[in-house]
């Protein structure tokens, strides 16, 4: 058995969700550590942006929450989330199912 395979989760870590998969793990400091499987495409277009925007992983993915974050509640509040493409006469309305 090697070292990592003996290794015990830690006392702040939590039990594993329902589904099988692991808990987030609660850090004293208040930070979360999560890990996410993404398929093919969505890893390409995260590091698609790594390198656009030259800022790691966890910020890019900080950021995406806070921002559909920010969506949903518009949306739940009532607003509507428009976009417009360049060169397009109207804006088109962006939904969340």
């Amino acid at each position: 058995m090697n070292k990592s395979s003996q290794r015990r989760p830690s006392p702040e870590q939590s039990a594993p969700e329902p589904n099988g998969e692991a808990a987030p793990t609660r850090r004293p400091d208040g930070r979360t550590r999560l890990v996410v499987e993404l398929n093919r495409a969505t890893a390409a277009d995260l590091d698609d942006l790594v390198a656009l925007e030259d800022l790691n992983k966890t910020t890019l993915v900080n950021r995406a929450l806070q921002m559909y974050a920010i969506l949903r509640k518009a949306e739940r509040d009532g607003g509507q989330i428009l976009i417009q493409e360049a060169g397009e006469s109207a804006p088109q309305r962006i939904r969340f199912l």
